[in-house]
């Protein structure tokens, strides 16, 4: 069965996936292959978000605190 854990698919495609599934597995492998083809002319998928947006985020929240005075607090809070 051909399935996918993304959450959301479009009616288009479900429309595509279910009139692949009425064809042969020779049409199939030909479908496969046109696929392919497609993927290697088209531009590169791009993440919708990176990590990297959340640099510096909530800086300004370290700004008064002694890092160092921070840290040992907090592996003192670990001894109980």
């Amino acid at each position: 069965m051909l399935t996918s854990n993304r959450v959301s698919r479009s009616t288009a495609y479900h429309e595509a996936l279910l009139a692949i599934r009425e064809l042969n597995p020779e049409d199939w492998l030909d479908i496969l292959v046109d696929i392919t083809n497609m993927l290697r002319v088209a531009p590169p998928l791009q993440p919708r978000h990176s990590v990297l947006e959340l640099e510096g985020l909530g800086a300004e929240l370290w700004q008064q605190i002694d890092i160092d005075e921070y840290i040992e607090a907090e592996r003192a809070s670990w001894n109980g």
